[in-house]
This record gives structure tokens, sequence and C-alpha cells, in this order.
């Protein structure tokens, strides 16, 4: 699944952050877009499991936070 999640002010530590979701899911992406208004993330995470990773590291995600993605999956790979 892919997430873009709104930043409210600095955001997490992207490198806490990130170590939270490769608990999760080991092949878990995590980025800041280049304007730094949101973080791309693409997990096989729910929203729910995402609000859990962000806060083991002490960041609150409010539901208006996370929006999901449309696919962008072609399939050709097998996945």
């Amino acid at each position: 699944m892919q997430f873009h999640i709104a930043l409210a002010g600095s955001g997490p530590d992207l490198e806490r952050f990130r170590g939270a979701m490769a608990q999760r899911d080991p092949a878990a992406l995590v980025d800041r877009d280049p304007l730094g208004q949101h973080l791309r993330v693409s997990a096989s995470l729910s929203s729910c499991e995402l609000q859990d990773a962000a806060r083991s590291v002490g960041w609150h995600l409010a539901d208006d936070q996370i929006v999901p993605q449309a696919s962008t999956c072609c399939g050709g790979c097998g996945g």
C-alpha cells in the first residue's frame, strides 16, 4: 500500500520512523517529498499499522494525515 502522510511542523525523526517501519515490513520505503510537505510511504501495512509504527517513535498521526494512494502496480513483476 502506498500512503502520503501530511506533515505538520517538522514531523518525526525520519531515520527512527524508517526503523520502526522496517521492523514491521523490512521492504518498507519511506521518504520525504521534495517540498517537505509530506512523507511518502510504501509498505505492506494498513493505516492502523502505520499509526502504530508512528506511535512507537513518539509521533501521533491523525487519521486525516494519512492519505492512501491509488495502486501503481502493473502486475509485471508478478507481485
